[in-house]
């Protein structure tokens, strides 16, 4: 719709965000590793080789990530990603119940930022949070009933799934802990307690199953990108796919791993992938909705079929500027702020 560069700018895009996803998860992974070694081993035992972060990520990640990544298609997800729901429920019932029974004497709570510029420091979460746009065609993809109306319901079921363990996990999290709460919340609760060890697991297991969802996006877009710039016909797309397949998880497996293992936490790939989350979110929609406006040919099969007016068009044309620039402005803002914090780190 908006021309092969943009194409290939958004097939980069998708790359690079899901490349940073990638390490991210590696990055918790670790986390919650470490937090259960804790919870077993005393101090003195956590010495040893086979306890060191590093080992632990890369084995770990061999056993139960890589061999998710090479299936040609998706849907063989669908029992792990069930799983990870289950494990999702129960982190959001722990949560308000920990804060329920928990001692919050000595727990200070902020009700208003420092400054009013502080609001936009949380932009990068919220656009990582809630970016899904690059999950949603290769998911539609493998709906058993490909229409608009089914996918417009798992859309709006999901984003509200979505929304609603965000909100309750990030309110009691914060209520109990204050100002003193860990970036990774799970870490902010004592491993010794079994219910909270069996959250961390149930997280942990949930991280692996979602690391094979991103990188079958990346992948694709790859894919893309070298059908494009060879210009494969359809005899060598097939013939040559497992070949590239296998060399794509290989090659993105071992580069993102590599990366997360000497990362010190997640908030600075956050912040980053924040500012890549913008393009997905605004600018890419309001692009494409700002081409279909312009298109004369939408426009006059729209008016023929008087399906449009010209009042739905200025709307329409209203609409994708606004989030063209939306987009702009949290691109430019992330990056700063990532950059600036990045220095005083």
């Amino acid at each position: 719709m908006c021309g092969r560069k943009w194409q290939t700018i958004n097939s980069l895009c998708i790359i690079f965000y899901m490349f940073g996803c990638c390490i991210t998860f590696f990055i918790i992974i670790g986390d919650q590793i470490d937090q259960i070694l804790t919870c077993l081993y005393e101090s003195n035992e956590l010495k040893n080789w086979y306890f060191d972060r590093k080992f632990t990520i890369t084995l770990s990640s061999i056993l139960f990530i890589l061999p998710l990544c090479f299936p040609r298609r998706i849907d063989f997800l669908t029992y792990p990603s069930t799983f990870a729901v289950i494990a999702i429920i129960y982190v959001v019932v722990l949560i308000p119940t920990k804060y329920f029974s928990s001692n919050r004497e000595n727990v200070h709570v902020k009700t208003s930022p420092d400054h009013w510029m502080d609001v936009f420091t949380v932009l990068p979460v919220i656009c990582f949070g809630y970016q899904c746009h690059v999950n949603a065609v290769p998911i539609y993809t493998c709906l058993k009933e490909k229409t608009l109306a089914k996918f417009t319901k798992s859309i709006i079921f999901s984003i509200f799934i979505v929304f609603s363990t965000y909100t309750i996990t990030a309110t009691f999290g914060y209520l109990t802990f204050g100002d003193k709460i860990d970036d990774d919340l799970l870490k902010s609760y004592d491993s010794k307690d079994a219910s909270v060890l069996i959250a961390i697991i149930m997280f942990l297991l949930k991280t692996y199953t979602s690391y094979p969802l991103n990188l079958f996006c990346a992948r694709t877009a790859i894919e893309g990108l070298w059908v494009e710039m060879r210009q494969l016909d359809a005899y060598s797309i097939e013939r040559f796919e497992k070949y590239r397949r296998v060399c794509i998880v290989c090659i993105w497996f071992s580069l993102s791993l590599l990366i997360a293992l000497f990362v010190p936490n997640i908030t600075i790939v956050i912040h980053y992938l924040g500012a890549l989350a913008g393009t997905f979110m605004f600018l890419f929609p309001g692009l494409c909705l700002l081409m279909y406006v312009l298109n004369e040919q939408n426009l006059t099969e729209s008016i023929n079929s008087d399906a449009i007016n010209f009042k739905k068009r200025y709307f329409l044309l209203f609409i994708s500027i606004f989030y063209v620039a939306v987009g702009v402005f949290i691109i430019g803002l992330v990056v700063t702020q990532s950059f600036m914090s990045d220095l005083n780190y």
